[in-house]
């Protein structure tokens, strides 16, 4: 009997060591179109997420995935009005800590308005909101394609972040200056370009934990 109750503990004791990764680490979930999916070279092939952002921000935070994990839920093509009802699956399926909301592209291509983009992505925050994670929302990425202006559309953006009490970073500013030697198509960072948004969402997370003492929804 107490051989056998030594073997539980033990096997108990262990599970809950190689448990400690997965149940605990920090989630970063990253939210958007094909900007955070990864670029590919036409519909016949998939996505190649080496190329996405996501994977440049989880090499920076946390190579080994050990204590945060990055989770890349880009889908190409995706306008916010879409990306508004796949959140909450999302959000459900992974109870993230952070969500990075980086989308619109597809909004400016298809001539949605710059005001319903902006309500769409607050709606996106404030669900994070409601179920205890943080926001990280981010301005459109610049667009070469001839008459495709995000510049009409991140003000509102801005404001709406303000309004609902989520963190931005103003990707767009960030890149606007270089967006030309960084992109395959006008439209679509390269792996240099994919590296510089990473580096913006970096530090933005690293002062966000610097700040806060926790996060939100993730665990066993």
């Amino acid at each position: 009997m107490k051989r056998t109750t030594q073997t539980i503990l033990t096997t108990a004791i262990l599970l809950c060591f190689f448990c400690v990764p997965s149940c605990y680490a920090e989630k970063v979930l990253c939210f958007g179109d094909s900007i955070t999916a990864g670029y590919r070279e036409s519909k016949s092939l998939p996505y190649n997420q080496a190329l996405a952002y996501p994977t440049y921000l989880q090499e920076m935070l946390d190579p080994t995935a050990s204590s945060t994990v990055v989770i890349n839920v880009g889908v190409g093509g995706e306008a916010t009005y879409t990306g508004l009802f796949r959140m909450e699956k999302e959000l459900d399926t992974y109870l993230p800590d952070y969500v990075v909301i980086m989308e619109g592209a597809n909004d400016v291509r298809q001539g949605i308005s710059p005001s319903t983009t902006a309500f769409n992505l607050r709606n996106m925050a404030e669900q994070v909101l409601n179920r205890g994670g943080t926001p990280i929302m981010s301005t459109i990425t610049p667009n070469l394609e001839h008459g495709h202006t995000p510049e009409n559309y991140n003000p509102l953006i801005v404001e709406g972040a303000a309004l609902v009490g989520s963190t931005l970073v103003d990707t767009y500013s960030r890149v606007v200056s270089i967006w030309s030697g960084i992109t395959f198509d006008g439209l679509h960072p390269t792996s240099e370009g994919a590296k510089i948004l990473a580096e913006g969402f970096y530090e933005h997370l690293m002062s966000l934990k610097q700040s806060n003492s926790g996060g939100g929804g993730s665990g066993c």
